[in-house]
């Protein structure tokens, strides 16, 4: 998908300007294509799916809610998040 296409514009020497006017390029003449008839076909997907995902939900067995005493608690790695400290170009 599209974030493959993120990874593979990274590669190399390329400069960000140029992987975001790629990006840019590829929004404004590509994408809008697929964004034609989407409601269309993610409702037909949903409908082709829809017994294939009850049969899997009535199968399901559902885990017993924890008690507050029965969820670990989960140390953080640093004493204090560290956030903003890289630069976005």
């Amino acid at each position: 998908g599209v974030d493959q296409v993120i990874v593979m514009q990274q590669a190399g020497r390329n400069k960000n300007e140029h992987i975001r006017e790629s990006l840019e390029l590829f929004a404004a003449e590509v994408m809008p294509e697929f964004v034609e008839g989407r409601e269309a076909r993610e409702r037909k997907k949903a409908e082709e799916l829809a017994p294939y995902i009850e049969a899997a939900l009535a199968r399901k067995k559902y885990m017993q809610p924890l008690a507050d005493d029965e969820i670990p608690v989960v140390r953080a790695s640093v004493a204090q998040a560290i956030v903003g400290q890289g630069s976005v170009d």
